[in-house]
């Protein structure tokens, strides 16, 4: 129901999107790192450590193009090339729980399992 339904004076004192933003702030952040991440596999177990390394990102640009650069086949451009990135990562296992009511869960205005997890 959108607020343009409510009478004219109650519409200032609606909390517009409160609950939507409570609820989706956790389920963004979550869900929204899955999708832009890059997946590595680890085949090694755990407590053992494994060193990676892969091409690192270009320096950012801050400044603008002049104008007056804008020439030749270049078009004023110098080439960069990328660096090296390298980490360490070290499987572990970590163990906590908590409890969910799958009632009210199926009932609730978002998932709680999802909700669960933020916290």
């Amino acid at each position: 129901m959108g607020i343009s339904n409510f009478p004219a004076s109650l519409q200032p004192i609606i909390q517009q999107g409160f609950l939507e933003r409570e609820f989706e702030q956790a389920l963004r952040s979550r869900l929204g790192y899955r999708m832009v991440a890059d997946r590595e596999s680890f085949a090694v177990g755990i407590g053992e450590t494994l060193t990676k390394t892969r091409a690192g990102l270009k320096p950012s640009v801050t400044t603008p193009l002049a104008a007056a650069t804008n020439t030749n086949l270049d078009n004023g451009l110098t080439p960069q090339g990328w660096g090296v990135e390298q980490y360490t990562v070290t499987l572990n296992f970590y163990a906590a729980t908590q409890d969910l009511n799958m009632v009210t869960s199926r009932v609730g205005i978002a998932s709680q399992f999802l909700q669960n997890a933020a916290t």
